[in-house]
């Protein structure tokens, strides 16, 4: 069954030169599929894939302006999940590659390489996708009727390219999405027992209509700077350094063959930089706070906020303060 291409030619539109002519439909129909439930669904739903897929010969004009940013997103994943396989095929006598006089096979870095292109594009596009649907949300309702748009509008930390402004242009969609279960736990940690809950809610609301002040803009704008760095705190010392049967392991990179060693954790290995992203995030979330006393008249919410009330009688931060206050920790 054919899903969002129909031949690959079409993938080549979106794709370039990552795909050859002789790859078969046939082959990668069933990973389109994959692709799609792996890294597709969980942001655009069923539903509304699924309808994509029964109009494609036909779409509506909504489903026709959707469908080059689901396709390109689809593309490279589809050749990233292909890529797991496609160097070798399974007969009776077990597994075998192909090899010519002409053609030979990839090295291990190479595919290495082009898995990790692959992936890192397809979730890029992915973020175009969301901000595409986000902007024009109202035209597809089966988006809206889905979890999945309940998930976009879920933190104030929503795109990877507001992770980058916020702390780093060297993070990719991708890592930014192992990242956001963190970025969830922290504006339930911090940002709230910061803020309060009742103006984190409403900031949450205004910015899914759309209806943001310039004000309400730049509290956000602070707050993430906070989530950013508190995030990568919490990352360094659940992703990067993680559990892995009984022993506690670190994950590196061996060139140029780029290789995946696990090894075992050492202190130093996190320790410095996680400090270093306590006190940062702490100094972002003290600016944003004191820029809400400044502004309390422009957010009632923040100046009902008992925590607020108290934490005036106390000396004011500032964001070049080196004291570090212990306000968040999981």
């Amino acid at each position: 069954m054919s899903y969002l291409f129909t031949d690959i030619e079409e993938l080549k539109q979106y794709v370039g030169g990552g795909a050859n002519l002789s790859l078969e439909m046939a082959s990668l129909d069933p990973i389109q599929l994959q692709a799609a439930q792996n890294h597709i669904w969980p942001w655009l739903g069923e539903d509304l894939w699924q309808a994509l897929v029964n109009d494609f010969n036909s779409p509506s004009a909504a489903q026709a302006a959707l469908l080059p940013h689901v396709q390109r997103a689809l593309g490279f994943l589809t050749l990233y999940e292909y890529a797991q396989i496609g160097g070798i095929q399974l007969s009776e006598a077990g597994f075998f590659r192909i090899e010519n006089d002409h053609q030979r096979s990839a090295y291990k870095y190479q595919e290495n390489q082009y898995r990790r292109w692959m992936l890192e594009s397809g979730y890029e596009n992915l973020e175009v996708l969301l901000r595409f649907l986000t902007k024009q949300a109202d035209d597809y309702p089966l988006w809206k009727d889905n979890p999945a748009y309940l998930r976009q509008h879920e933190s104030l930390l929503r795109y990877a390219s507001e992770f980058r402004d916020a702390y780093s242009q060297y993070l990719s969609r991708y890592t930014f999405e192992l990242l956001r279960p963190l970025v969830l736990d922290v504006e339930a940690f911090a940002v709230i027992s910061a803020i309060g809950e009742p103006l984190y809610l409403y900031l949450l609301e205004q910015r899914r209509l759309d209806q943001l002040s310039d004000k309400e803009q730049t509290v956000i704008r602070l707050l993430q700077r906070a989530i950013a760095n508190f995030t990568v705190e919490e990352g360094l010392q659940r992703n990067w350094v993680r559990l892995e049967g009984r022993a506690v392991v670190q994950t590196e990179h061996l060139e140029p063959q780029s290789y995946t060693k696990a090894s075992v954790a050492t202190m130093a290995a996190t320790a410095t930089k996680a400090r270093h992203h306590d006190a940062w995030g702490n100094r972002h979330l003290a600016r944003a706070e004191s820029y809400l006393k400044q502004q309390v008249e422009d957010f009632p919410l923040y100046g009902a906020f008992p925590e607020s009330q108290a934490a005036t009688t106390e000396p004011e931060a500032t964001s070049t303060s080196t004291t570090r206050r212990k306000i968040f920790r999981l």
